[in-house]
């Protein structure tokens, strides 16, 4: 059973490193996989704790978040995989956002950080943050791009992690 846990590990570290250069170099691709997983992740979670809430309510006296929490993630994941267009493009929106507020919270950090050195680096990369949030806005497919190489990194990465402990590991018994 050890063996076929090693062998898992190797088949898992390899399957995740032709998934990350399948993510860096198919960008539009990557992003809807990534909105079905999502997708999938969210609903199978909202499943589960929707039956986690049914049973372990006549156990023990568990919170009714829990199966508010259940039903959001299912309708969520629902939401998602019903239409997974809008699901990228709500995505992608929620990302500049995101990387505008960090610019605009960069920038506000460097201006209380302006007698200290390096504070020039901070301001920096608060600029190019909001540039790039606002050339996201016009051009979602700038985000849609970074979304898939990141994420072709990460697995990558967690790729060859699970074959060095592989490696690691593979002659203890």
């Amino acid at each position: 059973m050890k063996n076929f846990f090693k062998t898992l590990l190797l088949l898992s570290g390899i399957l995740m490193i032709v998934l990350g250069f399948w993510f860096i170099f198919n960008p539009s691709g990557s992003l809807k996989t990534a909105i079905i997983l999502i997708g999938l992740l969210l609903a199978a979670n909202g499943v589960i704790e929707i039956f986690s809430y049914i049973q372990e309510r006549r156990v023990w006296n568990i919170s009714n978040w829990v199966l508010f929490d259940g039903i959001a993630s299912l309708v969520a994941g629902g939401f998602i995989l019903f239409d997974t267009a809008i699901a990228q493009k709500t995505l992608v929106l929620l990302f500049a956002i995101w990387v505008l507020f960090s610019g605009i919270m960069r920038l506000m950090t460097a201006v209380a950080m302006k007698n200290f050195p390096g504070w020039t680096w901070i301001l920096t990369l608060g600029v190019i943050a909001v540039i790039v949030a606002i050339i996201s806005f016009f051009s979602p497919i700038l985000i849609g791009i970074g979304i898939g190489l990141i994420l072709g990194a990460f697995f990558i990465i967690q790729g060859f992690s699970c074959i060095m402990v592989y490696l690691a590991i593979k002659n203890y018994r």
